[in-house]
């Protein structure tokens, strides 16, 4: 989601990827399943991070999901 925030356009704190990839495409990004996806992306809106809207997926707090992807990798 971060590369495709990057190729969309930041603006200020936030991204908006329209249109919203599908949890498809997303998890053939990443090696997993949709299922895994569609679980982090409920905890992500969960934590405010990223919101699923109408045909958008608003990353609402870029900053969070940079501190978040970094942790995941141990840095």
């Amino acid at each position: 989601m971060l590369r495709l925030a990057a190729l969309s356009g930041r603006s200020g704190n936030q991204a908006v990827l329209s249109p919203a990839p599908s949890l498809s495409e997303l998890a053939s990004r990443v090696s997993t399943h949709r299922e895994a996806v569609s679980r982090e992306l409920s905890r992500l809106s969960a934590m405010h991070i990223a919101i699923r809207e109408r045909g958008i997926l608003r990353i609402a707090d870029l900053a969070r999901l940079e501190q978040l992807v970094r942790e995941a990798k141990g840095e």
